[in-house]
C-alpha cells in the first residue's frame, strides 16, 4: 500500500512543508513531513505543543468526519503524523486513532 502511496511523492503541502514519504507498518500510516521553511519553528516564540495542536485539530476536523477514514480507524487503524527538520531531528509527532478522533 504504501509503494502506491509514495508514487507521487515527495509532494509540496504549503509553503513551509513538505510530506516526503509514506510508510505502512502493520495497521499504521506513518506520514513523515519534512519542513522546507523553518521559519516558523526556528522563532524563539514557537511553541511545538501549540502547533500540534493545532494541527490535531485541524486533522480532526478533516479525516475524523470521513466517512471512510473512520471506519478504518474504528477498526483499528492508526495515522502517524511526524514533522521533522531539514536534519531529520523530529519537531512534532503525533498519532490519529479511534480514541483520538472522539475526543472534542
Amino acid at each position: 500500500m504504501s509503494l502506491e502511496l509514495n508514487k507521487s511523492l515527495p509532494v509540496r503541502i504549503d509553503k513551509e512543508k513538505t510530506l516526503e514519504t509514506i510508510v505502512a507498518i502493520r495497521s499504521t500510516l506513518i506520514y513523515k513531513y519534512k519542513f522546507t521553511d523553518e521559519t516558523t519553528i526556528r522563532d524563539q516564540r514557537f511553541n511545538p505543543k501549540l502547533y500540534e495542536k493545532h494541527l490535531a485539530n485541524s486533522l480532526r476536523q478533516s479525516t475524523c468526519q470521513d466517512a471512510d477514514i473512520a471506519g478504518l480507524l474504528r477498526r483499528g487503524a492508526r495515522f502517524n503524523y511526524l514533522f521533522v527538520d531539514r536534519y531529520g531531528m523530529t519537531v512534532v509527532d503525533f498519532t490519529l486513532d479511534s480514541a483520538f478522533c472522539s475526543r472534542k
